[in-house]
């Protein structure tokens, strides 16, 4: 099952610094995603107002991806063709995934906001 973690163990500096290299991956992501959840607070904040419940909202769904991620790479990691090489490719896969999806995110605001107004008017969507 972990037969490439295996050969990676067996280059000492070539192992350093690949690990080296990933931490500094997943430092660089996880500094991201602080700088993405706090431009959809503001971002959420100018459309909806400063309210308990818009941020809470944000952290909510932060948190839930955070969560589905988790157990989604844990799913795959334990399934029988995993490997480490695969493992690179859907990290890559996901942080461009994530990346965009990011990109949207004022575009759903936006429409979110345009639906909150025509429902207070009364009309529909």
């Amino acid at each position: 099952m972990l037969h490439d973690l295996g050969q990676v163990r067996g280059r000492d500096g070539a192992a350093a610094l690949a690990r080296g290299f990933f931490f500094t991956l997943f430092t660089i992501s996880g500094f991201c995603s602080l700088v993405y959840e706090t431009i959809w607070i503001r971002l959420a904040m100018a459309a909806f107002g400063v309210t308990t419940a818009s941020i809470s909202i944000v952290i909510s769904v932060f948190m839930a991806g955070l969560a589905a991620g988790s157990w989604l790479a844990g799913w795959l990691v334990h399934r029988e063709e995993w490997s480490l090489k695969s493992s690179r490719r859907g990290y890559a896969a996901m942080e461009l995934l994530i990346g965009l999806s990011g990109l949207t995110v004022p575009i759903e605001l936006t429409v979110g906001e345009r639906v909150i107004e025509s429902l207070t008017r009364g009309e529909s969507p």
